[in-house]
């Protein structure tokens, strides 16, 4: 009796459980299978063969503890393990181009198929991004309800993470990045929480940040700016130790395997070509998910509420604020103009969600319809996208084209005519829009539409 009893009040605690939740777990579900559908077909493997590149300097590490992989860096000329002719970058050995500890993971998952030195498989190496991407849309989810009060904002930013089709396609490739997702979102959900051991996860956040690849010193440096602005001593000494543990950490495996070329291929990074356009170019005249053009609005939108909510909340989310800055600036010192690897933006993808939310629930809140119709006007390229991987973008006649423009004018007209509730829900079906596309667009995404797509934006 009592052990029937026990499983009631079990059962009750769960059903109590799904009742507050089945919102957000429904939203993280949608995350996963989206992730999940068809994930080896697109992104198209061999448009980056860093995928590639990525598993096989983990598979070696873990069969023969040397780390073994592709690079084109002339430092390398006396460490060369197997030429491969003219216009493909040879095996080197030991490849220090990055720090370790991602590659591991890819590097798993070939080893349970392969030996190091074959072509993995595309299926194996891209799973654990899977999961790695659906645990960042949780993570979101957590980092979100920390900093605002709204579980409507929660909710939203959550949806947007889940669904864009940028952020899904772009959670799905075999980079660094992805993982350096995870440490930004960790980092913001510790800085805000009051856990005790908060300062020692900081610090081991911080750490692995940095051996995930060297871009990852930006976490523990955000850290430490926000100490430092917040005026939180404690705070600032643990963003420094991080770094100082972090640098480190790479400098000892670097001096382990070879400290003379370990400097050489750093300086060598280092020496690349710079440029004073490199953020517009990649952003607005470039955008992609890999190498190809691909865009879908999302980021263009995130970037003006970013802007937004610098201007009219200065004083809060300086966290997020100082980690979107920092990555700008990161990516503008260290990538040339003509750079346009898609994941150099991944950490960004988070950040823009949760601004995008609170954008939406702002200006909808204030009744700014006019801000709502010119930011239904940046994302149209969402609506573009689904009907041209599902085969009737070129059967739209203009009418139909300037008619699905001025749908965003809906709440607007209606504000017009004084029927606030009718203002309101068009608003929601703006959003239902917005939503359908995006799914669609992941869905039936297609490799010949994608090129096509590539080559119309660039042959003008």
């Amino acid at each position: 009796m009592g052990v029937l009893c026990h499983n009631i009040k079990v059962l009750k605690k769960i059903n109590i459980f799904f009742k507050k939740n089945w919102i957000i777990l429904t939203i993280i579900l949608l995350g996963l299978f989206l992730r999940a559908y068809r994930y080896p077909e697109f992104p198209i493997m061999g448009e980056t063969a860093d995928e590639t590149a990525w598993a096989i300097l983990g598979a070696s590490l873990i069969q023969e503890r040397q780390p073994t992989s592709w690079s084109y860096f002339g430092a390398y000329q006396d460490f060369i393990y197997q030429d491969n002719g003219d216009n493909i970058a040879p095996l080197v050995r030991p490849a220090l181009d990055h720090p370790p500890l991602f590659s591991l993971i890819p590097g798993f998952f070939h080893t349970l198929k392969n030996s190091w030195d074959q072509t993995p498989s595309i299926k194996l190496i891209r799973f654990p991004m899977i999961l790695i991407g659906a645990f960042n849309v949780w993570l979101l989810y957590l980092v979100a309800k920390k900093i605002f009060k709204e579980k409507t904002i929660a909710h939203l930013a959550t949806l947007i993470y889940a669904v864009v089709p940028t952020f899904v396609f772009g959670s799905r490739l075999v980079v660094a990045e992805n993982l350096l997702v995870t440490w930004v979102l960790l980092a913001i959900y510790l800085i805000k929480s009051q856990s005790k051991h908060k300062n020692l996860f900081l610090i081991l956040v911080s750490v692995a940040a940095i051996l995930t690849k060297v871009s990852g010193l930006i976490i523990p440096f955000g850290i430490l700016l926000y100490g430092w602005q917040k005026s939180e001593k404690q705070i600032a000494k643990i963003g420094l130790l991080g770094l100082i543990l972090g640098e480190f950490s790479y400098c000892l495996y670097g001096a382990l395997l070879n400290w003379q070329l370990f400097l050489k291929i750093n300086l060598s990074q280092a020496d690349r070509d710079l440029g004073l356009s490199t953020l517009l170019n990649r952003l607005f005249l470039h955008p992609s998910v890999v190498e190809k053009f691909f865009f879908d609005g999302w980021l263009i939108l995130g970037l003006f509420a970013m802007i937004a909510w610098l201007l009219i909340k200065p004083k809060k989310y300086l966290i997020i604020k100082i980690y979107a800055v920092l990555w700008l600036a990161f990516i503008a010192a260290t990538a040339g103009e003509q750079t346009f690897h898609g994941w150099y933006d991944y950490p960004l993808y988070p950040l823009l969600a949760l601004s995008v939310a609170w954008f939406i629930y702002y200006i909808t809140t204030k009744k700014m319809y006019w801000l709502i119709w010119l930011g239904w006007l940046f994302v149209l390229p969402t609506i573009r996208l689904a009907l041209v991987f599902s085969n009737q973008y070129a059967e739209i006649s203009n009418f139909s084209l300037r008619l699905i423009m001025g749908l965003g004018a809906l709440p607007l007209g209606f504000s017009f005519m004084k029927k606030d509730k009718f203002a309101q829900k068009s608003i929601l079906f703006l959003g239902m829009l917005l939503l359908i596309a995006g799914i669609t667009t992941v869905i039936a995404i297609n490799s010949r539409d994608y090129w096509e797509m590539d080559q119309f934006f660039s042959t003008r």
